[in-house]
């Protein structure tokens, strides 16, 4: 997305992206990636032993919900501070606080995408995950270049954060719909996903709304 958006819009349009898009992927990197690192290898396990614990289940997504969607909210509340404490105040950095705002949301409810990520990868729907990876990315790149061309970077960033959300939904989805032991495993915390990222995007407004 960064070279279409270099190419359309400019070398001056894509820096505020490029470092809005390297803040808002900070929780994942860093706090979310350790807790699918620790969770993935005991769903796999169990999976392969045809012991899906839906106790995993629930405990992996509620290290996601705790890794992700907090410090997502928390970025996304703080972004002005943080990216002019991370600029030295440049002229930019408000600029790129609002890019995060929006990046932020999509990368944090997309991360709920990893849960049904790992357990379509144990019951190997390569090619299922290969298809709908490349649908959706030439669909954001399509939509990225239609922005860029015309300038409007912040519709790039609501581009990025609709991506994330709708391959978490998509995976979801299949992996509800793939067996019944995934659906008995998945179906209880699918609840607590959807009211998560409902109260998250609340939150947010809230916050927003009232601070």
């Amino acid at each position: 997305d960064k070279p279409l958006v270099g190419a359309f819009a400019g070398a001056a349009a894509t820096a505020p992206y490029y470092l809005a898009t390297v803040l808002a992927l900070t929780p994942l990197t860093f706090l979310a990636g350790p807790v699918v690192q620790f969770f993935q290898p005991k769903a796999i396990a169990q999976i392969a032993a045809q012991a899906l614990s839906p106790a995993l289940v629930r405990k992996f997504l509620f290290g996601i919900l705790a890794s992700a969607f907090l410090p997502g909210l928390a970025l996304w509340f703080a972004a002005p501070a943080v990216t002019a404490l991370w600029l030295h105040g440049g002229g930019e950095h408000a600029l790129v606080a609002s890019y995060v705002r929006i990046l932020v949301v999509g990368t944090s409810l997309g991360a709920i995408g990893y849960l049904p990520n790992v357990l379509l990868v144990a019951r190997q729907q390569y090619r299922f995950l290969a298809t709908a990876s490349s649908g959706l990315t030439i669909a954001v790149l399509a939509l990225t270049a239609w922005a860029a061309s015309g300038g409007d970077v912040r519709t790039v960033c609501y581009v990025y954060a609709t991506y994330h959300v709708a391959a978490a939904v998509v995976q979801w989805v299949r992996a509800l719909t793939l067996d019944p032991e995934l659906r008995a495993a998945l179906s209880p915390v699918t609840p607590a996903a959807l009211g998560a990222s409902l109260g998250t995007v609340g939150g947010g407004l809230l916050i927003h709304r009232f601070l």
